[in-house]
């Protein structure tokens, strides 16, 4: 077996290597291990080296979802921003849409009232 050391915060790993897979000798202080013993008896685990490696592995998933997170966090802004562009452009658009409309409802009014006085000359011409 090979150990190798590696200096993680207030702990001390060692790893070594078989033909079962990697072995991590973990080394804590009182305080941590005391937290640990409770957070282990709050979950009903009783063996330290799977309350370990579970809580090495969801550590790893969060970080991993955190980082997806990001990523999701970036494109729904991206998004965001490219609809919020397009609906100020369809705004833009509606209120050109609207003056021409107002334009011709002047012309159509116009033309309406015009032609109210051309049949009322008519009228008053065939008297």
């Amino acid at each position: 077996m090979i150990y190798i050391p590696y200096k993680i915060k207030e702990g001390v790993v060692f790893m070594s290597e078989d033909k079962d897979g990697k072995k991590i000798t973990l080394r804590v202080d009182d305080e941590l291990l005391a937290k640990i013993e409770k957070c282990m008896a709050a979950k009903g685990k009783t063996n330290r080296s799977d309350f370990v490696r579970d809580a090495v592995e969801s550590f790893i998933e969060n970080q991993e979802l955190i980082e997806l997170g990001g990523t999701a966090i970036s494109v729904v802004q991206q998004k965001l921003e490219e609809t919020q562009a397009a609906l100020a452009e369809a705004r833009e658009e509606n209120a050109k849409l609207e003056t021409r409309i107002e334009v011709k409802e002047e012309q159509v009014s116009s033309l309406i009232a015009s032609l109210a006085n051309a049949t009322e000359t008519n009228r008053n011409l065939s008297r």
